[in-house]
């Protein structure tokens, strides 16, 4: 019985042309060609997976309907993206045979910029949203719109609107932003703080030295006209 079924596979494996294996790999590969070519592999389909996203604005931006579906680039989908400045990409996924989806998200607003072409909202990075009317968002002020006001200069804007009203004579009248020394507080009883640049950590210290500054002053019954917070030992000048 074991010798029939040896003769059996045999006979089947010599009726198999070599050349049978190699056939039938070149008429898939040249059935996925022509399936391309005949349009059958064309974006028709773009989901956009997030809440509350422009969906129109991110179908438009990504460039990809009626493409080949071969020739999508999910790193150039993202660049393309880039200009739904409101919106960050999470990744850009390819589903055969004829759709695109984009993960994606609204960019949280932090603070606003007014600057001399508006007033803009910008996202925890420092970087522009997009252009408003008016917010209730805490507004850095400065005479140039120059790029980004990069994380730190917002970080430190939210630290000073959380901490600096707890803090004797602490209430903020103005935050303003020189490219030359960064960030300056405006104190509503008429002191100023230079907080300069730096990072997120380094501009946190500076709003809690700050403070601190504010409440030692208050126990001594002094208080500052101009501070200097650049420096790890502060400059202040004091009122008389």
């Amino acid at each position: 019985m074991s010798t029939r079924t040896v003769a059996t596979k045999k006979t089947v494996e010599e009726r198999i042309h070599p050349a049978v294996p190699a056939i039938a790999v070149f008429g898939l590969s040249l059935g996925f060609l022509l399936a391309a070519i005949s349009g059958q592999f064309t974006v028709r389909q773009i989901e956009v997976v997030g809440e509350n996203l422009p969906a129109a604005a991110i179908e438009q931006s990504a460039r990809v309907e009626g493409a080949n579906i071969f020739m999508v680039r999910t790193d150039a989908v993202v660049t393309n993206l880039q200009g739904v400045q409101e919106v960050a990409v999470r990744r850009v996924d390819v589903s055969f045979p004829d759709r695109v989806v984009i993960y994606a998200r609204l960019r949280r607003a932090m603070a606003a910029w007014r600057t001399s072409g508006g007033l803009f909202l910008l996202d925890p990075e420092g970087r522009i949203i997009k252009s408003v009317k008016s917010t209730a968002l805490p507004v850095i002020t400065s005479t140039e719109k120059n790029g980004s006001l990069g994380p730190g200069i917002v970080e430190a804007v939210r630290e000073a609107v959380v901490l600096l009203p707890s803090a004797p004579d602490g209430a903020v009248s103005a935050f303003t932003y020189d490219p030359r020394i960064g960030l300056t507080i405006t104190g509503r009883s008429g002191w100023q703080a230079v907080v300069g640049s730096g990072s997120r950590r380094a501009m946190v210290n500076r709003i809690a030295t700050l403070a601190g500054l504010l409440g030692k002053l208050h126990q001594q019954g002094r208080s500052f006209s101009r501070v200097d917070l650049r420096t790890k030992a502060p400059y202040a000048t004091l009122v008389p």
